[in-house]
Protein backbone atom coordinates (compact mmCIF):
# COMPACT_ATOMS: atom_id res chain seq x y z
CA UNK A 1 0.00 0.00 0.00
CA UNK A 2 0.82 3.08 -1.08
CA UNK A 3 1.80 5.78 1.52
CA UNK A 4 -0.72 8.61 1.47
CA UNK A 5 0.98 11.76 0.16
CA UNK A 6 2.30 14.28 2.51
CA UNK A 7 0.49 17.27 2.97
CA UNK A 8 2.63 20.32 1.09
CA UNK A 9 3.64 23.36 3.22
CA UNK A 10 1.76 26.48 1.41
CA UNK A 11 3.39 29.65 1.42
CA UNK A 12 2.07 32.08 4.08
CA UNK A 13 0.42 34.69 1.61
CA UNK A 14 0.98 38.66 2.46
CA UNK A 15 -1.09 39.41 5.27
CA UNK A 16 -2.20 43.14 6.35
CA UNK A 17 -1.77 42.93 10.59
CA UNK A 18 -3.71 45.75 12.18
CA UNK A 19 -2.67 45.91 15.59
CA UNK A 20 -5.22 47.19 18.26
CA UNK A 21 -4.31 47.99 21.94
CA UNK A 22 -7.45 48.19 24.41
CA UNK A 23 -7.67 50.82 27.03
CA UNK A 24 -6.09 50.06 30.52
CA UNK A 25 -8.60 49.02 32.73
CA UNK A 26 -8.86 51.55 35.35
CA UNK A 27 -8.78 50.54 39.40
CA UNK A 28 -11.62 49.85 41.19
CA UNK A 29 -10.30 50.87 44.60
CA UNK A 30 -7.33 53.55 44.71
CA UNK A 31 -5.18 53.61 47.61
CA UNK A 32 -3.20 55.93 49.70
CA UNK A 33 0.63 56.34 48.65
CA UNK A 34 3.15 55.88 51.75
CA UNK A 35 6.21 57.75 52.22
CA UNK A 36 8.07 54.77 54.06
CA UNK A 37 8.32 51.20 52.94
CA UNK A 38 5.12 48.40 53.59
CA UNK A 39 5.36 46.10 55.61
CA UNK A 40 4.40 42.68 54.32
CA UNK A 41 3.66 40.92 57.33
CA UNK A 42 1.37 43.39 57.95
CA UNK A 43 -1.84 42.58 56.78
CA UNK A 44 -3.70 45.69 57.62
CA UNK A 45 -1.38 48.14 56.18
CA UNK A 46 -3.34 49.77 53.30
CA UNK A 47 -1.69 48.39 49.54
CA UNK A 48 -2.20 50.31 46.35
CA UNK A 49 -3.55 48.37 43.81
CA UNK A 50 -1.92 47.43 40.69
CA UNK A 51 -3.18 48.26 36.96
CA UNK A 52 -4.15 45.65 35.05
CA UNK A 53 -3.21 45.57 31.28
CA UNK A 54 -5.13 43.57 29.03
CA UNK A 55 -3.71 41.34 26.68
CA UNK A 56 -3.12 43.14 22.84
CA UNK A 57 -5.66 41.62 20.34
CA UNK A 58 -4.69 41.70 16.63
CA UNK A 59 -6.91 41.28 13.65
CA UNK A 60 -4.85 39.41 10.76
CA UNK A 61 -6.46 40.10 7.38
CA UNK A 62 -5.21 37.67 4.44
CA UNK A 63 -5.15 38.82 0.98
CA UNK A 64 -4.02 37.47 -2.08
CA UNK A 65 -0.95 38.49 -4.15
CA UNK A 66 -2.00 40.57 -6.80
CA UNK A 67 -1.50 38.93 -9.81
CA UNK A 68 -1.28 40.69 -13.26
CA UNK A 69 -4.75 41.36 -14.00
CA UNK A 70 -5.46 42.54 -10.15
CA UNK A 71 -4.26 45.89 -11.36
CA UNK A 72 -6.14 46.41 -14.69
CA UNK A 73 -9.40 44.97 -12.91
CA UNK A 74 -8.60 48.01 -9.91
CA UNK A 75 -8.30 50.93 -12.67
CA UNK A 76 -11.58 49.78 -13.94
CA UNK A 77 -13.04 49.68 -10.82
CA UNK A 78 -11.90 52.77 -9.69
CA UNK A 79 -13.21 54.43 -13.45
CA UNK A 80 -16.59 52.49 -12.53
CA UNK A 81 -16.68 54.64 -9.38
CA UNK A 82 -15.60 57.42 -10.95
CA UNK A 83 -18.33 57.34 -13.32
CA UNK A 84 -20.81 56.65 -10.80
CA UNK A 85 -19.99 59.92 -8.61
CA UNK A 86 -19.85 62.23 -11.87
CA UNK A 87 -23.45 60.39 -12.44
CA UNK A 88 -25.19 62.08 -9.29
CA UNK A 89 -26.91 65.70 -9.47
CA UNK A 90 -24.74 68.13 -7.99
CA UNK A 91 -27.40 69.11 -5.63
CA UNK A 92 -27.47 65.44 -4.08
CA UNK A 93 -23.85 65.24 -3.20
CA UNK A 94 -22.41 64.76 0.28
CA UNK A 95 -19.26 66.97 0.91
CA UNK A 96 -16.90 63.94 0.73
CA UNK A 97 -18.25 63.50 -2.91
CA UNK A 98 -18.13 66.92 -3.86
CA UNK A 99 -14.74 67.23 -2.61
CA UNK A 100 -13.55 63.78 -4.49
CA UNK A 101 -15.09 65.11 -7.78
CA UNK A 102 -13.40 68.10 -7.74
CA UNK A 103 -10.85 66.70 -6.84
CA UNK A 104 -10.65 63.86 -9.48
CA UNK A 105 -10.96 66.87 -11.67
CA UNK A 106 -7.77 68.80 -10.86
CA UNK A 107 -6.17 65.86 -11.38
CA UNK A 108 -7.19 65.14 -15.11
CA UNK A 109 -6.01 68.79 -15.39
CA UNK A 110 -3.11 68.05 -13.46
CA UNK A 111 -1.10 70.46 -16.23
CA UNK A 112 -3.43 73.27 -16.19
CA UNK A 113 -4.40 73.20 -12.79
CA UNK A 114 -0.51 72.46 -11.05
CA UNK A 115 -1.27 69.61 -9.22
CA UNK A 116 0.24 66.19 -8.40
CA UNK A 117 -1.83 63.86 -6.49
CA UNK A 118 -2.30 65.38 -3.62
CA UNK A 119 0.43 68.31 -3.56
CA UNK A 120 -0.01 71.30 -5.23
CA UNK A 121 2.96 73.03 -7.53
CA UNK A 122 4.18 76.28 -7.80
CA UNK A 123 4.19 78.28 -11.32
CA UNK A 124 7.69 76.52 -11.46
CA UNK A 125 6.95 73.22 -11.13
CA UNK A 126 7.72 72.37 -7.72
CA UNK A 127 5.84 71.00 -5.04
CA UNK A 128 4.49 73.52 -2.49
CA UNK A 129 5.09 72.13 0.93
CA UNK A 130 2.35 71.02 3.80
CA UNK A 131 0.14 71.01 0.72
CA UNK A 132 -2.93 68.80 0.99
CA UNK A 133 -5.12 68.80 -2.54
CA UNK A 134 -8.39 67.52 -0.47
CA UNK A 135 -7.63 69.77 2.37
CA UNK A 136 -7.55 72.95 0.20
CA UNK A 137 -10.88 71.65 -1.82
CA UNK A 138 -12.64 71.59 1.15
CA UNK A 139 -11.74 74.99 2.60
CA UNK A 140 -12.69 76.33 -0.79
CA UNK A 141 -15.89 74.87 -0.39
CA UNK A 142 -16.70 75.83 3.22
CA UNK A 143 -15.09 79.40 1.61
CA UNK A 144 -18.22 79.90 -0.84
CA UNK A 145 -20.69 78.41 1.16
CA UNK A 146 -20.13 81.04 4.03
CA UNK A 147 -18.29 78.95 6.55
CA UNK A 148 -15.57 80.76 7.99
CA UNK A 149 -12.59 78.13 8.20
CA UNK A 150 -8.68 78.43 8.67
CA UNK A 151 -7.09 78.49 5.12
CA UNK A 152 -4.90 75.76 4.52
CA UNK A 153 -1.15 76.19 2.64
CA UNK A 154 -1.92 76.83 -1.11
CA UNK A 155 -5.69 77.34 -1.39
CA UNK A 156 -5.02 80.84 -2.80
CA UNK A 157 -3.26 79.23 -5.47
CA UNK A 158 -5.76 76.82 -6.03
CA UNK A 159 -8.69 79.36 -5.97
CA UNK A 160 -7.11 81.36 -8.43
CA UNK A 161 -6.30 78.41 -11.08
CA UNK A 162 -10.14 77.25 -10.47
CA UNK A 163 -11.62 80.62 -11.62
CA UNK A 164 -9.38 80.69 -14.81
CA UNK A 165 -8.35 78.53 -17.72
CA UNK A 166 -4.59 78.15 -18.32
CA UNK A 167 -4.50 78.50 -21.94
CA UNK A 168 -6.65 81.65 -22.80
CA UNK A 169 -7.15 83.37 -18.80
CA UNK A 170 -10.85 82.51 -19.46
CA UNK A 171 -12.91 80.57 -17.39
CA UNK A 172 -13.23 76.90 -17.11
CA UNK A 173 -15.57 75.66 -19.11
CA UNK A 174 -13.38 71.95 -18.97
CA UNK A 175 -16.83 70.07 -17.74
CA UNK A 176 -18.97 70.62 -20.82
CA UNK A 177 -19.11 68.35 -23.44
CA UNK A 178 -18.55 68.85 -27.25
CA UNK A 179 -21.84 68.14 -28.03
CA UNK A 180 -23.66 70.16 -25.14
CA UNK A 181 -21.44 73.28 -26.07
CA UNK A 182 -22.31 73.32 -29.38
CA UNK A 183 -26.41 72.86 -28.55
CA UNK A 184 -25.47 76.07 -25.83
CA UNK A 185 -23.65 77.92 -28.27
CA UNK A 186 -26.38 77.35 -31.17
CA UNK A 187 -29.12 78.84 -28.42
CA UNK A 188 -27.52 81.48 -27.55
CA UNK A 189 -26.50 83.08 -31.15
CA UNK A 190 -30.68 82.54 -31.63
CA UNK A 191 -31.60 84.36 -28.62
CA UNK A 192 -28.51 86.96 -28.83
CA UNK A 193 -28.53 87.74 -32.56
CA UNK A 194 -32.69 87.68 -33.07
CA UNK A 195 -33.99 91.23 -33.08
CA UNK A 196 -37.62 89.80 -31.88
CA UNK A 197 -36.01 87.52 -29.44
CA UNK A 198 -36.74 88.69 -25.85
CA UNK A 199 -33.11 88.76 -24.93
CA UNK A 200 -31.42 90.29 -27.80
CA UNK A 201 -28.80 92.40 -27.21
CA UNK A 202 -29.32 92.03 -23.70
CA UNK A 203 -27.21 91.40 -20.97
CA UNK A 204 -25.96 88.39 -19.14
CA UNK A 205 -28.80 87.65 -16.48
CA UNK A 206 -31.28 88.55 -19.12
CA UNK A 207 -29.98 86.06 -21.60
CA UNK A 208 -29.55 83.63 -19.16
CA UNK A 209 -32.62 83.90 -18.05
CA UNK A 210 -34.67 83.77 -21.37
CA UNK A 211 -31.56 80.63 -22.32
CA UNK A 212 -32.60 78.12 -19.20
CA UNK A 213 -36.44 77.81 -20.80
CA UNK A 214 -34.90 76.16 -23.50
CA UNK A 215 -31.61 74.47 -21.69
CA UNK A 216 -32.91 74.06 -18.55
CA UNK A 217 -29.48 73.68 -15.75
CA UNK A 218 -27.91 76.19 -18.05
CA UNK A 219 -24.75 77.69 -15.49
CA UNK A 220 -24.76 81.59 -16.06
CA UNK A 221 -20.75 81.30 -16.51
CA UNK A 222 -21.43 79.95 -19.69
CA UNK A 223 -23.55 82.49 -20.89
CA UNK A 224 -20.94 85.18 -19.64
CA UNK A 225 -18.26 82.75 -21.64
CA UNK A 226 -20.01 83.35 -24.87
CA UNK A 227 -20.41 86.53 -24.28
CA UNK A 228 -17.21 87.68 -23.72
CA UNK A 229 -16.35 86.07 -27.70
CA UNK A 230 -19.07 88.48 -29.08
CA UNK A 231 -18.01 91.47 -30.56
CA UNK A 232 -21.17 93.58 -30.37
CA UNK A 233 -21.08 92.72 -26.49
CA UNK A 234 -17.86 93.63 -25.44
CA UNK A 235 -17.64 96.83 -27.30
CA UNK A 236 -21.10 97.82 -26.09
CA UNK A 237 -21.25 96.09 -22.51
CA UNK A 238 -21.86 98.95 -19.54
CA UNK A 239 -18.70 100.30 -18.01
CA UNK A 240 -17.96 101.88 -14.26
CA UNK A 241 -17.04 105.53 -14.24
CA UNK A 242 -17.10 105.77 -10.66
CA UNK A 243 -15.23 103.35 -8.12
CA UNK A 244 -12.56 103.33 -5.61
CA UNK A 245 -8.85 104.00 -7.01
CA UNK A 246 -5.28 104.34 -5.49
CA UNK A 247 -5.36 107.30 -2.69
CA UNK A 248 -2.73 109.49 -2.14
CA UNK A 249 -0.37 108.53 0.99
CA UNK A 250 2.02 111.27 1.60
CA UNK A 251 5.46 110.14 3.04
CA UNK A 252 5.79 113.46 5.16
CA UNK A 253 5.89 117.08 5.25
CA UNK A 254 6.40 118.20 1.65
CA UNK A 255 7.19 115.05 0.23
CA UNK A 256 4.14 114.87 -1.99
CA UNK A 257 2.89 117.61 -3.80
CA UNK A 258 0.02 117.88 -6.36
CA UNK A 259 -0.02 120.67 -8.77
CA UNK A 260 -2.94 121.31 -11.31
CA UNK A 261 -4.31 124.29 -13.28
CA UNK A 262 -6.97 126.33 -12.67
CA UNK A 263 -8.80 127.94 -15.74
CA UNK A 264 -9.84 131.21 -15.56
CA UNK A 265 -9.98 132.32 -19.61
CA UNK A 266 -13.15 133.75 -19.79
CA UNK A 267 -12.09 136.26 -16.93
CA UNK A 268 -8.92 137.04 -18.98
CA UNK A 269 -9.68 140.82 -20.04
CA UNK A 270 -10.42 141.50 -16.21
CA UNK A 271 -6.91 140.72 -14.91
CA UNK A 272 -4.34 141.95 -17.59
CA UNK A 273 -4.18 138.71 -19.52
CA UNK A 274 -3.59 135.99 -17.01
CA UNK A 275 -6.17 132.96 -17.99
CA UNK A 276 -4.64 130.41 -16.03
CA UNK A 277 -3.96 130.32 -12.00
CA UNK A 278 -1.20 127.13 -10.73
CA UNK A 279 -2.46 125.77 -7.84
CA UNK A 280 0.35 123.76 -5.90
CA UNK A 281 -0.65 121.77 -2.54
CA UNK A 282 1.06 119.72 -0.22
CA UNK A 283 -0.89 116.25 0.61
CA UNK A 284 -0.08 115.81 4.47
CA UNK A 285 -0.24 119.41 5.62
CA UNK A 286 -3.23 120.76 2.89
CA UNK A 287 -0.79 124.11 2.30
CA UNK A 288 -1.56 126.02 -0.84
CA UNK A 289 0.95 127.67 -2.98
CA UNK A 290 -0.39 129.58 -6.43
CA UNK A 291 1.22 131.35 -8.98
CA UNK A 292 -1.36 133.16 -11.59
CA UNK A 293 0.01 132.46 -15.23
CA UNK A 294 -0.88 133.94 -18.61
CA UNK A 295 -0.45 130.70 -20.72
CA UNK A 296 0.18 127.13 -20.04
CA UNK A 297 3.35 127.42 -22.14
CA UNK A 298 5.20 129.27 -19.15
CA UNK A 299 3.62 126.60 -16.53
CA UNK A 300 5.08 123.95 -18.57
CA UNK A 301 8.71 125.57 -18.96
CA UNK A 302 8.89 126.51 -15.22
CA UNK A 303 8.14 123.13 -13.78
CA UNK A 304 10.16 121.68 -16.10
CA UNK A 305 13.04 123.47 -14.70
CA UNK A 306 12.03 123.31 -11.21
CA UNK A 307 12.05 119.53 -11.32
CA UNK A 308 15.62 119.13 -12.95
CA UNK A 309 16.95 121.61 -10.98
CA UNK A 310 15.73 119.79 -7.55
CA UNK A 311 15.81 116.43 -9.34
CA UNK A 312 12.74 115.38 -8.06
CA UNK A 313 10.48 112.29 -9.58
CA UNK A 314 7.30 113.42 -11.18
CA UNK A 315 4.27 111.43 -11.62
CA UNK A 316 1.14 112.89 -14.58
CA UNK A 317 -1.72 110.96 -15.51
CA UNK A 318 -1.50 109.30 -19.05
CA UNK A 319 -5.10 108.29 -19.78
CA UNK A 320 -7.76 108.81 -17.28
CA UNK A 321 -9.42 111.72 -16.42
CA UNK A 322 -9.55 111.70 -12.79
CA UNK A 323 -6.30 112.76 -11.53
CA UNK A 324 -4.81 115.01 -8.45
CA UNK A 325 -7.49 114.85 -6.27
CA UNK A 326 -6.24 116.80 -3.75
CA UNK A 327 -5.54 119.62 -6.09
CA UNK A 328 -8.86 119.37 -7.89
CA UNK A 329 -10.44 119.70 -4.42
CA UNK A 330 -8.37 122.81 -3.25
CA UNK A 331 -9.10 124.52 -6.40
CA UNK A 332 -12.56 124.21 -5.99
CA UNK A 333 -12.16 125.79 -2.66
CA UNK A 334 -10.26 128.55 -4.02
CA UNK A 335 -13.27 129.38 -6.62
CA UNK A 336 -15.84 128.56 -4.50
CA UNK A 337 -14.25 131.74 -2.26
CA UNK A 338 -13.17 133.75 -4.93
CA UNK A 339 -16.47 133.99 -6.77
CA UNK A 340 -18.02 134.73 -3.80
CA UNK A 341 -16.10 137.31 -3.38
CA UNK A 342 -16.63 138.73 -6.90
CA UNK A 343 -20.86 138.33 -5.82
CA UNK A 344 -19.52 140.93 -2.53
CA UNK A 345 -17.28 143.37 -4.18
CA UNK A 346 -19.20 143.60 -7.71
CA UNK A 347 -15.67 142.84 -9.57
CA UNK A 348 -13.84 139.58 -11.76
CA UNK A 349 -10.29 140.70 -11.18
CA UNK A 350 -9.65 137.35 -9.05
CA UNK A 351 -4.95 138.24 -9.81
CA UNK A 352 -4.99 140.86 -6.58
CA UNK A 353 -7.18 138.69 -4.44
CA UNK A 354 -6.15 135.00 -4.81
CA UNK A 355 -3.03 135.23 -2.68
CA UNK A 356 -5.01 137.00 0.00
CA UNK A 357 -8.05 133.87 -0.72
CA UNK A 358 -5.33 131.33 -0.47
CA UNK A 359 -3.38 132.82 2.78
CA UNK A 360 -7.13 132.77 4.49
CA UNK A 361 -7.42 128.94 3.58
CA UNK A 362 -4.33 128.09 4.88
CA UNK A 363 -5.16 130.09 8.02
CA UNK A 364 -8.26 127.67 8.18
CA UNK A 365 -8.30 124.28 9.90
CA UNK A 366 -8.50 121.32 7.79
CA UNK A 367 -11.19 118.90 8.22
CA UNK A 368 -8.72 116.28 7.39
CA UNK A 369 -6.19 116.59 10.67
CA UNK A 370 -8.19 119.66 12.36
CA UNK A 371 -5.24 121.73 12.53
CA UNK A 372 -4.27 124.71 10.44
CA UNK A 373 -1.68 124.23 7.35
CA UNK A 374 0.31 126.35 8.59
CA UNK A 375 1.11 125.24 11.89
CA UNK A 376 1.99 122.25 10.63
CA UNK A 377 5.53 121.61 9.80
CA UNK A 378 8.67 119.30 10.17
CA UNK A 379 8.69 119.48 14.10
CA UNK A 380 4.53 117.51 14.03
CA UNK A 381 4.65 115.81 10.95
CA UNK A 382 4.65 112.58 12.13
CA UNK A 383 1.83 112.91 14.50
CA UNK A 384 0.06 114.40 11.38
CA UNK A 385 0.45 111.62 9.30
CA UNK A 386 -0.71 108.97 11.81
CA UNK A 387 -3.77 111.08 12.45
CA UNK A 388 -4.30 110.67 8.75
CA UNK A 389 -2.98 107.19 7.48
CA UNK A 390 -2.63 105.68 10.82
CA UNK A 391 -4.33 102.34 9.93
CA UNK A 392 -3.30 102.45 6.20
CA UNK A 393 -1.18 99.47 6.32
CA UNK A 394 -3.57 97.11 8.46
CA UNK A 395 -4.09 94.21 6.52
CA UNK A 396 -6.96 93.63 4.21
CA UNK A 397 -9.50 90.67 2.45
CA UNK A 398 -7.45 90.57 -0.34
CA UNK A 399 -9.45 88.79 -3.33
CA UNK A 400 -8.01 87.29 -6.36
CA UNK A 401 -7.30 89.77 -9.28
CA UNK A 402 -9.93 89.35 -12.18
CA UNK A 403 -7.35 89.28 -15.30
CA UNK A 404 -4.23 86.95 -15.52
CA UNK A 405 -1.13 87.68 -17.46
CA UNK A 406 -1.28 86.99 -21.28
CA UNK A 407 -5.80 87.55 -20.65
CA UNK A 408 -6.82 89.37 -23.65
CA UNK A 409 -8.98 92.51 -22.82
CA UNK A 410 -10.60 95.77 -24.36
CA UNK A 411 -9.46 99.18 -22.94
CA UNK A 412 -13.40 101.31 -21.82
CA UNK A 413 -13.50 104.81 -23.86
CA UNK A 414 -13.41 108.21 -22.18
CA UNK A 415 -16.33 109.84 -23.18
CA UNK A 416 -17.03 113.29 -23.04
CA UNK A 417 -19.72 115.27 -21.02
CA UNK A 418 -22.64 115.18 -23.67
CA UNK A 419 -21.41 111.55 -25.20
CA UNK A 420 -24.21 108.81 -25.52
CA UNK A 421 -24.23 105.94 -23.39
CA UNK A 422 -25.72 103.85 -26.42
CA UNK A 423 -22.43 104.30 -28.14
CA UNK A 424 -19.44 102.10 -27.46
CA UNK A 425 -18.03 102.24 -24.03
CA UNK A 426 -14.73 100.24 -25.17
CA UNK A 427 -12.19 100.58 -27.65
CA UNK A 428 -11.76 98.21 -30.71
CA UNK A 429 -7.99 97.29 -30.50
CA UNK A 430 -7.93 93.91 -28.47
CA UNK A 431 -4.79 94.09 -25.66
CA UNK A 432 -2.71 91.75 -23.69
CA UNK A 433 -2.41 92.38 -20.15
CA UNK A 434 1.40 91.94 -19.28
CA UNK A 435 1.86 92.46 -15.40
CA UNK A 436 -0.68 92.19 -12.51
CA UNK A 437 0.59 94.65 -9.90
CA UNK A 438 -0.99 92.54 -6.79
CA UNK A 439 0.86 94.35 -4.32
CA UNK A 440 -1.30 97.64 -4.83
CA UNK A 441 -4.62 97.69 -3.39
CA UNK A 442 -6.68 97.90 -5.68
CA UNK A 443 -4.93 95.91 -8.10
CA UNK A 444 -3.98 97.44 -11.36
CA UNK A 445 -2.41 95.57 -14.47
CA UNK A 446 -0.22 96.95 -17.18
CA UNK A 447 -0.61 96.30 -20.85
CA UNK A 448 1.07 95.44 -24.14
CA UNK A 449 -0.30 95.72 -27.43
CA UNK A 450 -0.67 92.75 -30.28
CA UNK A 451 3.62 93.80 -31.50
CA UNK A 452 4.41 93.92 -27.86
CA UNK A 453 4.50 97.47 -27.47
CA UNK A 454 3.72 98.10 -23.71
CA UNK A 455 1.18 101.02 -22.87
CA UNK A 456 2.22 103.95 -20.01
CA UNK A 457 0.75 103.98 -16.87
CA UNK A 458 -1.53 101.06 -15.31
CA UNK A 459 -5.28 100.69 -15.40
CA UNK A 460 -7.96 99.62 -13.61
CA UNK A 461 -10.22 96.02 -13.63
CA UNK A 462 -13.01 98.46 -14.06
CA UNK A 463 -11.22 100.19 -17.01
CA UNK A 464 -10.86 96.86 -18.20
CA UNK A 465 -13.05 93.86 -20.23
CA UNK A 466 -12.49 90.41 -21.18
CA UNK A 467 -12.36 89.57 -24.52
CA UNK A 468 -11.87 85.64 -26.09
CA UNK A 469 -9.85 85.96 -28.66
CA UNK A 470 -10.12 83.39 -31.65
CA UNK A 471 -9.97 82.51 -35.28
CA UNK A 472 -13.59 83.56 -35.51
CA UNK A 473 -12.52 86.76 -33.90
CA UNK A 474 -13.77 89.78 -36.06
CA UNK A 475 -12.12 93.10 -36.37
CA UNK A 476 -13.70 96.36 -38.15
CA UNK A 477 -12.11 97.88 -41.19
CA UNK A 478 -11.58 101.31 -41.46
CA UNK A 479 -10.51 101.98 -45.29
CA UNK A 480 -8.73 99.76 -47.76
CA UNK A 481 -5.69 101.60 -49.43
CA UNK A 482 -4.67 99.38 -51.97
CA UNK A 483 -4.27 96.06 -53.26
CA UNK A 484 -1.53 94.01 -54.60
CA UNK A 485 -0.81 90.62 -56.61
CA UNK A 486 1.13 88.03 -55.04
CA UNK A 487 3.43 85.46 -56.88
CA UNK A 488 0.53 82.52 -56.17
CA UNK A 489 -1.66 85.05 -57.88
CA UNK A 490 -3.54 85.76 -55.20
CA UNK A 491 -4.63 89.30 -54.01
CA UNK A 492 -3.69 90.87 -50.49
CA UNK A 493 -4.98 94.43 -49.59
CA UNK A 494 -3.27 97.34 -47.58
CA UNK A 495 -6.26 98.19 -44.45
CA UNK A 496 -6.84 100.10 -41.20
CA UNK A 497 -8.73 98.77 -38.34
CA UNK A 498 -11.02 100.76 -36.71
CA UNK A 499 -8.93 101.33 -33.42
CA UNK A 500 -5.64 100.18 -34.39
CA UNK A 501 -3.01 102.84 -35.36
CA UNK A 502 -1.33 101.37 -37.86
CA UNK A 503 -1.98 99.43 -41.76
CA UNK A 504 -1.59 95.80 -42.03
CA UNK A 505 -1.38 93.62 -45.21
CA UNK A 506 -4.36 91.29 -44.94
CA UNK A 507 -5.07 88.65 -47.37
CA UNK A 508 -8.24 88.29 -49.40
CA UNK A 509 -9.36 85.23 -47.95
CA UNK A 510 -9.70 86.71 -44.47
CA UNK A 511 -12.31 89.38 -45.36
CA UNK A 512 -16.02 88.10 -43.78
CA UNK A 513 -19.11 90.09 -45.83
Amino acid sequence: MEDAPQHQQQPIPAAAVVVEEMPIVPPSRRGTKRRHPINDDDENAPRIRKRVRQPRRVRVQYSPEPGPSTSAQSDEQQRQQERELFAIPSNRLTMTQRIERLYIKCNHYADRMGVRGNTINTANGKPLAHTNLRMVIRYIIDRRAGRPTIRPPGAAILEERLQHNHTDGTKNQEGISPEKMELINTTLDKLYNNPSSPAAFAGVTALWKEARKSIKHLRKKDVQHYLEGHRTYTLMRPRRVRFPRASTVAAGFMTDVQVDLADFQALSRHNRGHRYLLVAVDVLSKRLFVVPLKNKRAEEILLKEFFEQREIEKHEPVHSSVKASVAERAIRNVKQRLYRYFAETETLNWVDAAQKIVDGINSSPSRAHGMRPIDVGFSNAQRVWKRLYGGHGAPQKRRPPRFRKDDFVRMSREKGQFEKGYLPNYGDEILEVDEVMKGVRPIRYKLRDEHGEKFKGSFYEQELGRVRKNAETSYRIEKVYRKRKGADGSTEMLVKFIGYPEREWVHESQFVV
